[in-house]
């Protein structure tokens, strides 16, 4: 079930964000911003998260290259999103036939923010090109006990 209400707060670092889920400001902002959330539809295509503070229209857009595993040392997948919750969820809720879906590839062991799309992408596309034993020593580095991080994204 995909999450409800009007808002979820989540950390990443040490910023501290609110995700508007409902109505017509869908999208991040920083805790302690006035600021409402809007999507903006101007990166490829595809959605980008921006928040712009009352009267001015400053951007500040998150994206994100992410890994995920069936389990300890199994199945690896890396993706990159501009909505790495809603991103997630989608993977758990097998919402999107693929490769996730079908091996039970749905746990969230390591992220990190980027500033442009292009550079999450960029980051994605080498990890994929790594040893499957780097990619595991990526993963350990900071989650050594392969610890599903999406239930750190909401609190």
């Amino acid at each position: 079930m995909q999450p409800t209400g009007a808002l979820s707060r989540w950390n990443i670092g040490e910023n501290h964000w609110t995700q508007c889920l409902s109505g017509p400001w869908l999208g991040f902002r920083r805790e302690g911003e006035e600021a409402r959330c809007e999507i903006a539809n101007d990166v490829q295509g595809t959605d980008s998260i921006t928040a712009s503070k009352a009267g001015t229209h400053s951007e500040r857009a998150m994206f994100f290259a992410y890994l995920l595993a069936s389990k300890p040392h199994g199945t690896l997948y890396i993706g990159s999103t501009s909505d790495l919750m809603r991103r997630v969820w989608e993977h758990k809720a097998k919402a999107v036939p693929g490769f996730t879906a079908k091996y039970g590839v749905d746990r969230m062991v390591w992220f990190e923010r980027y500033d442009t799309l292009e550079a999450a992408i960029q980051r994605e596309r080498r990890i994929k090109s790594w040893k499957r034993a780097w990619k595991i020593e990526l993963i350990e580095k900071d989650n050594p006990h392969w610890i599903d991080l999406y239930s750190s994204l909401s609190t």
